[in-house]
């Protein structure tokens, strides 16, 4: 058992939606102390309605991704994690810039 991690000892205790619950969680707090400390925030202010639904939301596409490419449990939760931490704006704004690149390579081909 000492040579388990963090995620696969949550992961026996309560399974694998749960951890990567917890890492959305911490990745949401993380950002959220963020912008407190650089003054876009109040501590306890209306922002943090929003923390639950976003955290779900976060772990369920983590564990969605983390499915389609056969991640293992602890990889999930990291990248729950930093989707977390990133939050939905910036990870729409990477995937709108990516796709957008992806998009002009295909047409540089046709």
């Amino acid at each position: 058992m000492a040579d388990q991690s963090i995620a696969e000892i949550m992961k026996a205790f309560w399974g694998g939606g749960a951890t990567s619950l917890f890492g959305a969680v911490i990745g949401q707090l993380a950002h959220h102390g963020s912008e407190v400390g650089k003054n876009h925030r109040k501590f306890l202010g209306p922002e943090l309605l929003w923390a639950p639904p976003v955290a779900v939301f976060t772990a369920l596409c983590g564990e969605a991704l983390g499915d389609f490419w056969h991640w293992d449990q602890s990889v999930m939760t990291g990248v729950t994690a930093v989707l977390g931490f990133l939050g939905p704006y910036t990870v729409t704004r990477i995937a709108e810039g990516w796709l957008s690149k992806k998009g002009d390579d295909d047409a540089d081909h046709s």
